[in-house]
């Protein structure tokens, strides 16, 4: 298996492929499996008290035939109790809003995953906002901002690379049409104004974890 090659494959999201000899000629059991056992696949992500068959079943959802059907069944995983499950959903949902041209991923859970203590969570939940960000910048800024103002600041400055690395600032700069950096003065001057701006005025998050930049 070539793993400097992109992994190939018939779903949504492509994990690893079918690329080594053992697995060739197997996908096409989910190609034509899942449609078939979607709500039983469903069931395990949603209910399965293994963690590992919850994770697994994320990505075997990725092979369903309709994209809205993937998504209002793997929304519920973000708040899944393990890191694994909420991680692979994400990763699922990322390249759903990738693929689509307009938004099919509601905001407000990935909002709300910002404030999950795990780097992975956050990581994930940035790549998706971004992807929906590209698609419809107005209506989702100041949600985003005032779900999550504070914690996008925080990762800013994070010394981790996965939390500030080049999804963080697609984000930012998508929102802002700005490209500050790693200046979170500037990001937070930016960010005060729109607030102000915006109907109501600021206020104050919910659900806040208490990041601190480090």
């Amino acid at each position: 298996m070539d793993l400097s090659k992109p992994p190939r494959c018939r779903a949504v999201h492509c994990g690893f492929g079918f690329g080594h000899p053992e697995l060739e000629g197997l996908e096409e059991r989910f190609v034509l499996g899942v449609p078939k056992h979607f709500k039983a696949v469903v069931k395990v992500l949603q209910q399965d008290r293994d963690d590992r068959r919850r994770a697994a079943a994320a990505y075997v959802l990725a092979y369903g035939t309709s994209q809205k059907a993937i998504v209002r069944a793997l929304i519920p995983a973000i708040k899944d109790s393990n890191s694994v499950v909420r991680n692979n959903a994400m990763r699922v949902l990322v390249d759903i809003q990738r693929a689509s041209d307009k938004v099919i991923v509601p905001a407000q859970p990935l909002i709300e995953a910002l404030h999950f203590p795990e780097v992975t969570d956050r990581n994930k939940a940035v790549y998706a906002l971004a992807e929906i960000v590209k698609k419809n910048t107005s209506t989702y800024r100041t949600q985003i901002l005032r779900g999550a103002g504070a914690v996008l600041l925080a990762m800013v400055s994070m010394k981790q690379p996965i939390n500030r690395d080049g999804a963080l600032l697609q984000l930012l700069t998508g929102l802002s049409g700005s490209d500050y950096g790693q200046d979170v003065a500037a990001w937070k001057h930016w960010m005060d104004g729109v607030l102000s701006g915006a109907k109501g005025g600021p206020r104050r998050e919910v659900g806040s974890s208490g990041l601190q930049p480090r």
